[in-house]
């Protein structure tokens, strides 16, 4: 599952806007969430939440990613508020929680300890039951950022069976092919598949 392109959030004069996703994966499913990443245009305020509950043998590679603006504007931190939330649970149980909010007009994450003067974030999140070994899975995909120009980034193993992957970009471009390597690392370690090309 994708998006054609980014998703523009516009101005909002009230209340904000609220964008929710539910996902169910059956048994043995499998799920590819890779949705572009967020635009939030000046004014703009945006609660989001993907809420996914998979059953025994599902997995799962999701993607949540956002701008900091209208970045070749000069437009950066403009919006009211951006909050986005991936909640994944298997059988009833949770498994990850990840909730950003970010208000500018209290505090500007750009610096150390932030985003550290990037303009793309993204998150990629890869959960399975079963054997996998799940730190060795993610000191991989933290070894790739050694080996990248352009971008900053980790990942951590979940105590409940899955991996975590936070990384920063300058540019959308960086952003796109990162995500690309990522994704086809994580094809390769979850569903033993070959890479795919979107467009």
């Amino acid at each position: 599952l994708t998006t054609p392109s980014a998703t523009k959030v516009y101005r909002a004069d009230f209340a904000p806007t609220a964008h929710r996703t539910v996902i169910h994966l059956a048994e043995d499913a499998v799920l590819e969430y890779l949705p572009d990443h967020v635009i939030p245009h000046p004014g703009a305020s945006l609660i989001q939440s993907l809420s996914i509950d998979m059953e025994p043998g599902s997995r799962a590679i999701v993607l949540d990613a956002f701008s900091v603006g209208r970045v070749a504007r000069g437009e950066r931190w403009l919006f009211k508020e951006l909050t986005t939330e991936v909640l994944i649970s298997r059988s009833g149980q949770p498994v990850c929680r990840d909730r950003i909010c970010i208000q500018p007009d209290s505090w500007i994450p750009s610096g150390l300890g932030g985003m550290e003067g990037a303009s793309y974030s993204a998150t990629m999140l890869l959960c399975a039951d079963g054997t996998l070994d799940w730190h060795d899975i993610a000191g991989t995909f933290t070894t790739c950022f050694s080996d990248t120009q352009g971008a900053t980034g980790a990942a951590s193993a979940l105590a409940n069976g899955g991996c975590l992957i936070r990384y920063y970009t300058h540019s959308a471009q960086c952003l796109k092919e990162i995500t690309r390597t990522l994704w086809a690392m994580a094809r390769c370690a979850l569903l033993d598949g070959p890479p795919l090309v979107l467009r």
